[in-house]
């Protein structure tokens, strides 16, 4: 597993070895592997450390189980993991993604995790974190 961090408000975390990403070679780190939610925060004064827990209730833990799967084609996978928000909802949801030109931004055209979509900031991204 891997980890993301959206923004400065949601991290997913893995276990592989770790190593900084130039423009260049960041699809093939963000498509290596399914990467997991972590943890979460505010970064109010945007300088990469949250200084506060995100409000009760914004993320259930039925999303923050769910695994994201990158595809160097601009898809992507959502796995609901062991628990759905609503028993009724598909176990996988294929999404959409792309970088900007220098590889800082990803587009989520839709929702991939609670209300996480449109431009997400990456302020890093190894083989292990993406923040």
């Amino acid at each position: 597993m891997k980890a993301i961090y959206f923004s400065a408000l949601l991290v997913l975390a893995a276990s592989c070895s770790k190593s900084d990403s130039t423009p260049e070679d960041k699809t093939k780190v963000i498509t290596t592997g399914t990467w997991k939610y972590d943890r979460s925060g505010m970064d109010f004064n945007l300088d990469g450390v949250a200084e506060s827990d995100l409000p009760p209730g914004y993320l259930q833990s039925c999303d923050t189980d769910n695994l994201l799967t990158f595809n160097a084609d601009s898809t992507g996978v959502v796995d609901e993991g062991l628990t759905k928000c609503d028993a009724a909802d598909p176990q996988t949801v294929n999404f959409t993604w792309s970088f900007n030109a220098d590889k800082t931004v990803i587009n989520f055209p839709t929702a991939v995790i609670s209300n996480v979509s449109g431009d997400v900031t990456v302020k890093k991204l190894t083989s292990t974190e993406l923040d």
